[in-house]
């Protein structure tokens, strides 16, 4: 359910509330350290792009880190613009559920590149101490990133500060925001309510009883219907073509002002790990410039 506006209304409406929330947002001192580390960013880039090196890789992913966190300041800022338009002319209770497509859409954008800007931030490090192709497919996400730089902690001191910087980005509000993300790569994007979470706001849907969960799902089963002939009933009932199936909430329902509380958490986190990884990386490839200089004779 949305607002009913013709599209160039719709923009007269929400731009200049867009740009409020940006304003807000790139005030920060968190935002002012970003931009300085961006541009130290492009220095080592301008100094460094040439060296003949898979350590030079982590300059891009560095610069896509870069992106990502504008990009993910903007999809917050047009999230917040789209909720303060949506409960200017809706009132709570008004309706049964609250949900703007556009909020949603913003929404789910951020969702989208907080998960992956974390997953190249933690490339970005680990280029720095092992050799990765950014064409291979397989390249690790964040949990196996780490697993990586973990074992590398006792040799390598660049190894122990970038485990050291990417503990921030794990679990909690990451954790969160993984689940989130998840739903969406299965085709159940979560459902953004504006004025908060209700019960009656989640549906269940059909799932597969699995092997290795059927004791679980009949000893429950055992409690809800203590009379055998009528438990027998409900479990034939919920085998369909011989397999066993069952409701389950499909928990893919989230408040509104619980996904922002999270999703500014994650950007903040992940600025701060970004500006310190800018700094080990410049010192690392400078490093490894000086090394492969040959002397003249």
């Amino acid at each position: 359910m949305g607002l009913k506006w013709d599209l160039p209304e719709y923009l007269s409406k929400v731009g200049p509330l867009v740009v409020k929330a940006e304003d807000t947002l790139t005030k920060r001192k968190s935002w002012v350290a970003f931009e300085v580390a961006g541009r130290s960013l492009f220095t080592s880039a301008m100094s460094y792009f040439g060296l003949f090196h898979p350590m030079a890789n982590s300059l891009h992913w560095g610069m896509a880190v870069n992106t990502l966190l504008g990009e993910i300041v903007f999809a917050i800022a047009n999230t917040q613009a789209n909720v303060r338009l949506y409960r200017k002319r809706i009132k709570k209770g008004s309706r049964p559920t609250h949900i703007h497509g556009p909020a949603s859409f913003y929404s789910g954008d951020a969702i989208l590149r907080v998960d992956a800007c974390r997953d190249k931030l933690a490339l970005m490090l680990l280029a720095l101490e092992e050799p990765l192709d950014p064409e291979d497919a397989r390249l690790p996400g964040f949990a196996d990133t780490m697993k990586r730089l973990r074992g590398r902690e006792s040799k390598s001191l660049t190894a122990k500060k970038a485990v050291k910087l990417l503990r921030r980005l794990e679990g909690g509000n990451f954790d969160f925001v993984k689940k989130y993300r998840r739903l969406a790569s299965h085709r159940a994007n979560p459902r953004v309510e504006i004025y908060g979470a209700a019960p009656h706001h989640d549906y269940p849907h059909v799932v597969l009883v699995r092997k290795a969960d059927e004791p679980a799902f009949l000893k429950k089963l055992a409690k809800d219907y203590p009379d055998p002939t009528q438990r027998q009933k409900v479990l034939d009932g919920c085998r369909i073509g011989g397999v066993l199936y069952r409701h389950k909430k499909a928990d893919r329902v989230v408040s509104y002002s619980e996904l922002e509380r999270g999703l500014l958490r994650c950007l903040w986190k992940l600025m701060g790990c970004f500006c310190n990884a800018v700094s080990l990386c410049g010192k690392s490839l400078e490093k490894q410039h000086k090394s492969s200089i040959t002397p003249s004779p």
